[in-house]
C-alpha cells in the first residue's frame, strides 16, 4: 500500500488544473495506512472524538476494527450512522451540531483529506473559511488591504451554512473534477444519514451534515462557483486605470504654482514675496487634505470581494446603481446556479461612510486624509479612504454579561462584580482564567483600530477579579490588591521545579502594530 501522504501529495499536484478528472479515488479506502493518518488528525481533538450515538470511543478503535470497515467500504455494506444531536443549545439559540461516531469521523476524515487535496489548489483567495492558514483574521486583513477607496459594501449573509446546500447541485459539481461513482455514492450516504433524537431517526432533507468533519469542506466546494463568479465579475466590472485628477486638487496645484513663480520673481525676502509664501502655505496645507483624484469618476470602477463560510462582502468603487447591479446579480446567481434562495433581508447596500457589521467587526471608510505610502526611493502613491476597523461596543459589554461580570449602579455606572462560583479554585487558576477570557477576546479584536477600548474590557475583569478574590477569603479589595500586587501590577505566586515564579493579570492591551 502507497503511503497515504504521497499519494495525498500527488492528488494535490494535479489540483490547479480545472480540467483535470480524478478516478479511482475510493480504491484509497482500502488502505489501512490512510485510516491511520486519520486517527492521527482527529487524536487530541476531545470534543469531535466524544461519544457518538454507537457508543464507539477513540480509544477503542483497533487495526482490527480498521480492517473490518475497509471490508465493508470494499463490499459498499458501510452505511453511516445518524449522527447524535444532543439539545445543547448555542448562543444565537440553536442546538449544537451532532457528533458522529469514530468509525465514520475515520471515513469522513479519511474523504476530508482526498478532497482538500483535489480542491485547495482551486480554491480562490478571496475564500477565508474552513481552510488551512485562513481564517477571519485573514478575511479581515485582506478587507484592510484590498478595499480603501470603496465607496459602498454589497453584504450578504446566507445563513446556515450546511442546511442551505442543494444536494443534487452539490454532486453535480463534485462530478466536475471526480469521475469516480463509488465516492461520489459514499459522500451521497454522508449526506442522507439524517440524525438521532430522542433515540428516534430523523431525515436530513437537505444541505451538509453540520456537525460532520466533511461538512465544512463540501459548503467551500459548493460556495467556490460564487467566488468563482465574482472574479469573472471583477474582470467585466472593473474600467480605467486610474482615477482623473479631482478638478479641486488640479486647480489647488496650479495655483501653487503660480505663487511659487510670484515668490521667484519678487525675491522671497521682500514684502510682497513674504505675503505670496503667506498664501502659498496655505494653498500646500490644503492640498495635502485634499484628495487627488476625483472620487466621483464615472470611468474608473473597481470591485472587491471576500467571502469566509456563508459571509461575503463586495467593496465597489463606483456608484450606488452600481452596487445595486451587484445585489441583484449576486442574488440571481445564488438562485439560479446554485438553486439557493437569499432572502433580501440576508443582502444588504450600505455606503462605505457608515459601519458595516462583518465577522464581528464594524468596517467603514476614513474621509478626509491622505495616506502616503513610502518607498525607499520616495513617495510611491496616496490613499485615499483607508478602511478602518472597530470593537462594536455592544460585542465587549455583551462578553462582560455573559460573564456575569458587570453590575451597574443606581446612576448606571458600571462596576466589576464578584463569581462566587470561582472561590472553590485556587489563586493561580482564578488569575488564569479572567486572563485567559481577555486574551481571547483580545486575539479576534487586535486588528481593530479602537483595540485599545478593551482596556476597559480590562478594567471590569480586574475589578470582578479582585471582588472574587475578597469573597474568597473573607476581606476587602483593598487588602486583596495590598496583598497580591506589585509595582501596580496584580500578580499571583506560584511553584514550579525551578523555582518561585509569578503570573500576572493582563490588565492592559493595545492594538496589533502599535
Amino acid at each position: 500500500m502507497r503511503n497515504p501522504r504521497v499519494v495525498l501529495a500527488s492528488l494535490a499536484g494535479k489540483s490547479s488544473s480545472e480540467n483535470y478528472k480524478y478516478d479511482r479515488l475510493y480504491r484509497n479506502l482500502y488502505n489501512p495506512e490512510f485510516f491511520c493518518l486519520a486517527y492521527q488528525h482527529l487524536y487530541g481533538k476531545p470534543v469531535e472524538m466524544m461519544e457518538g450515538v454507537n457508543n464507539d470511543t477513540a480509544d477503542g478503535m483497533s487495526l482490527e476494527k480498521i480492517n473490518n470497515l475497509i471490508e465493508r467500504l470494499k463490499d459498499q455494506s458501510y452505511q453511516p450512522a445518524p449522527i447524535g444531536k444532543a439539545d445543547l443549545p448555542k448562543r444565537d439559540g440553536s442546538n449544537r451540531p451532532g457528533i458522529p461516531s469514530v468509525e465514520d469521523q475515520l471515513v469522513q476524515e479519511a474523504v476530508r483529506m482526498i478532497q482538500e487535496s483535489i480542491y485547495e489548489g482551486k480554491f480562490e483567495d478571496t475564500s477565508h473559511g474552513f481552510r488551512p492558514n485562513k481564517s477571519c483574521h485573514t478575511a479581515i486583513m485582506q478587507i484592510q488591504q484590498r478595499f480603501s477607496g470603496v465607496r459602498w459594501f454589497v453584504k450578504g449573509n446566507i445563513g446556515n451554512l450546511f442546511d442551505n446546500i442543494d444536494r443534487h447541485t452539490l454532486i453535480s459539481l463534485l462530478r466536475k473534477s471526480i469521475e469516480d461513482e463509488k465516492f461520489i455514492n459514499l459522500i451521497w450516504k454522508f449526506l442522507k444519514a439524517g440524525y438521532m433524537k430522542d433515540w428516534k431517526w430523523r431525515k436530513c432533507h437537505g444541505g451538509a451534515p453540520e456537525g460532520s468533519i466533511i461538512g465544512p469542506i463540501l459548503s467551500n466546494i459548493y460556495f467556490h462557483e460564487l467566488d468563482k463568479y465574482m472574479k469573472e465579475y471583477k474582470v467585466n466590472f472593473d474600467k480605467g486605470k486610474m482615477r482623473g485628477h479631482s478638478s479641486e486638487y488640479v486647480n489647488a496645484a496650479a495655483r501653487i504654482r503660480h505663487y511659487q513663480d510670484k515668490i521667484s520673481a519678487a525675491g522671497k525676502e521682500t514684502e510682497k514675496g513674504m505675503e505670496y509664501l503667506q498664501k502659498l502655505k496655505k494653498l500646500e496645507t490644503k492640498l495635502k487634505n485634499t484628495p487627488s483624484k476625483n472620487q466621483m469618476d464615472k470611468n474608473f470602477r473597481r470591485l472587491f470581494y471576500t467571502r469566509h463560510a456563508g459571509d461575503f462582502i463586495v467593496g465597489i468603487i463606483g456608484a450606488k446603481e452600481d452596487a445595486e447591479k451587484i445585489n441583484e446579480d449576486v442574488t440571481l446567481f445564488l438562485k439560479t446556479k446554485l438553486n439557493l434562495q437569499l432572502p433580501q433581508e440576508n443582502i444588504n447596500i450600505i455606503h462605505s461612510a457608515e459601519k458595516t457589521r462583518f465577522l464581528s467587526y464594524d468596517i467603514t471608510t476614513e474621509r478626509g486624509k491622505n495616506y502616503r505610502l513610502q518607498r525607499s526611493n520616495g513617495i510611491k502613491s496616496a490613499h485615499h479612504m483607508p478602511i478602518r476597523l472597530y470593537v462594536p461596543h455592544e460585542h465587549w459589554e455583551g462578553k462582560l454579561r455573559e460573564l456575569d461580570v458587570l453590575d451597574t449602579t443606581k446612576e448606571g455606572q458600571w462596576k466589576g462584580k464578584a463569581r462566587p462560583r470561582m472561590q472553590q479554585y485556587d489563586d493561580l487558576e482564578i488569575l488564569l482564567k479572567y486572563n485567559s477570557e481577555i486574551r481571547r477576546l483580545y486575539d479576534y479584536f487586535r486588528l481593530a483600530h479602537n483595540a485599545n477600548v478593551l482596556n476597559k474590557f480590562c478594567y471590569i475583569m480586574e475589578q470582578s477579579m479582585l471582588k472574587t478574590f475578597a469573597s474568597k477569603y473573607r476581606t476587602s479589595v483593598s487588602e486583596i490588591w495590598g496583598r497580591y500586587s506589585k509595582d501596580g501590577r496584580f500578580r499571583v505566586r506560584y511553584k514550579t521545579k525551578k523555582g518561585e515564579e509569578f503570573a500576572y493579570f493582563i490588565d492592559k492591551v493595545k492594538r496589533q502594530n502599535d
